[in-house]
């Protein structure tokens, strides 16, 4: 088993073993755990929905509320926001039931607090452990790091640092294979002859708008145009056609000499995702930007395929998603087109596990997408990795992202821990000194370059 794998398994046997689980029975009430209740009401007021009737009598008992309006506008309140949730009523509420709401929240927690003092900690914790045990056990993604490292640290205040260290790589190989499965390698297709007499009307009518020779197609084009659904073609066809790109139509932004692109926008993508592109570049401000929507047309075909099919994967959801998420930490996103227009294909969940990593360290997401745009584009796991092996080496992350300028750059490095251990070897370096990073920073990278240099 991995050294991590099995580090994390010994953190939650221990802290199972160091807080009590065995009293939970006296916040339990017809099955239902007070806590989970408070939390649920913490979280969000409609969540009183799902507060029974017994426990409703249990705070009113044991918190002696006398008020006898009480127990009619909590349960009114309860009543009001049940329609509000499942018949989607609109509910406006008065002082009266929000003072009632207040009220029994708060002698909830009172209530916990006297039958179990610090219950509520103690069942966040077994919330905590049982997350991190079905991520380990059934393959799903590990994100309580906060909770991890702070028992690490009870664990083993001595060998904190490199435990963590350990259990940082593993994390990251084990959430990274979940975000970005091996490709799936499909069969060799037979090559087959297609005949022109197998088209219907209106996919002649598709090529002679394309003004397309059928027969310098690919075969397995061909072949797609003759077994998909005409209807479903033919309904992106009508879209991307029309004159006005605003309107969809991108037929005419791909050159005609390019007749393989333009087919397989017509075949794998849909008016749904080519209209969701061209929405996306479009602002109030300054209209569609056309010359973005070009480069990714000819540049990037994945961002407009949304269909399944065994040659291209595809990225419309992805590049939504993207887009989205560069819109909010305000990069600028027509000049990172511009640069790298495949970066807006790659998978989402991954782009944004690793921007929220950083982001624990402090590291600006606008400025880690600006920095490392190539590297997040083609090797994204290098960025994550290069934090850990940093880590080992005692770096403060924190500092590491507010005070250099330049520091980005160790984050790109392949094979980043080879080349520290190889100076620190050498004594180029100390062991555990890096605490100025433009000078790390400098003799990391000129040892990179003269490596390349002999290389090449």
């Amino acid at each position: 088993m991995d050294e991590g794998k099995e580090l994390l398994f010994k953190l939650i046997d221990f802290k199972r073993k160091s807080v009590s689980f065995k009293d939970q029975e006296s916040i339990m009430l017809d099955g239902i755990n007070m806590v989970d209740i408070a939390d649920m009401l913490e979280k969000d007021m409609d969540n009183l929905c799902d507060v029974p009737d017994s426990m409703i009598d249990k705070v009113i008992e044991e918190g002696n509320i006398d008020d006898n309006n009480f127990k009619k506008n909590i349960i009114q309140l309860r009543d009001l926001l049940y329609g509000k949730r499942n018949y989607n009523l609109f509910v406006k509420l008065n002082k009266e039931y929000r003072d009632a709401f207040d009220i029994f929240k708060s002698t909830l927690l009172e209530i916990i607090n006297k039958k179990l003092p610090g219950a509520k900690s103690v069942v966040e914790i077994d919330k905590n452990l049982n997350l991190l045990q079905q991520g380990l056990e059934n393959h799903k993604l590990i994100k309580n790091f906060d909770f991890i490292e702070s028992v690490c640290h009870e664990y083993d205040e001595n060998k904190y640092d490199t435990n963590m260290l350990k259990i940082y790589r593993y994390i990251n190989d084990h959430n990274l294979k979940i975000l970005n499965p091996p490709d799936i390698e499909f069969e060799d297709f037979d090559v087959e002859i297609v005949d022109e007499t197998e088209f219907s009307d209106k996919i002649y009518e598709i090529l002679n708008k394309f003004e397309m020779d059928y027969r310098t197609l690919p075969n397995f084009l061909l072949k797609d145009l003759k077994e998909m659904d005409n209807n479903l073609i033919y309904s992106t066809f009508e879209v991307i056609k029309q004159n006005k790109a605003e309107d969809g139509g991108v037929l005419h932004l791909i050159p005609k000499e390019n007749q393989v692109l333009r087919v397989v926008l017509l075949l794998y993508s849909s008016p749904q995702a080519v209209k969701a592109v061209v929405e996306s570049l479009t602002t109030e401000e300054d209209g569609l930007d056309i010359d973005s929507l070009r480069i990714l047309l000819n540049y990037n075909m994945g961002v407009f395929i949304d269909r399944i099919n065994d040659y291209f994967k595809p990225r419309n959801k992805d590049y939504l998603n993207i887009m989205d998420g560069l819109k909010e930490i305000k990069v600028n996103y027509k000049v990172l087109i511009k640069r790298n227009p495949l970066f807006l294909s790659q998978n989402y969940d991954m782009f944004k596990y690793i921007v929220e990593y950083c982001h624990e360290f402090g590291c600006d997401p606008k400025e880690l997408v600006n920095r490392c745009h190539k590297t997040l584009t083609i090797n994204p796991t290098v960025i994550v990795n290069n934090i850990s092996i940093l880590l080992s080496h005692k770096v403060n992350m924190f500092t590491y992202f507010k005070d250099g300028k330049d520091d980005f750059n160790l984050l790109k490095v392949e094979k980043l821990d080879s080349i520290i251990n190889q100076l620190i070897d050498k004594k180029v370096i100390k062991k555990y000194s890096f605490t100025n990073f433009d000078k790390i920073n400098s003799i990391i990278l000129n040892s990179v370059f003269k490596k390349a240099r002999k290389k090449g």
